[in-house]
């Protein structure tokens, strides 16, 4: 939740635009923000709870997440699911923001 309000904060002014060619064209951008922004939640998360993903990385917790994600979310399979669940959430997100609710 914290991801996708701060997502909708950082991004509130394309959301609103009416062009076709941003709206194809912001998952671009907001899916890797997104991915970033949630790796490093969890990151604090994990910190603030005293946890370690491995017992020794060769790289900092935060940079192990974030490259993680990265990799799967965006160069994966999953990518075209990723991209089209972005395209919805930003459809959801103009809707809501025109409704002004």
């Amino acid at each position: 939740m914290a991801t996708g309000l701060l997502i909708s904060l950082i991004f509130a002014r394309p959301f609103g635009s009416s062009s076709r060619a941003v709206f194809f064209l912001l998952p671009v951008a907001t899916l890797p923000v997104a991915i970033v922004l949630f790796s490093l939640l969890l990151w604090l998360a994990r910190l603030v709870l005293n946890e370690r993903f491995v017992p020794h990385p060769p790289q900092g917790d935060l940079e192990l997440l974030v490259e993680t994600y990265i990799f799967y979310a965006l160069f994966g399979l999953g990518a075209p699911i990723f991209y089209g669940l972005a395209l919805l959430n930003q459809w959801l997100m103009s809707w809501v923001q025109r409704r002004n609710i």
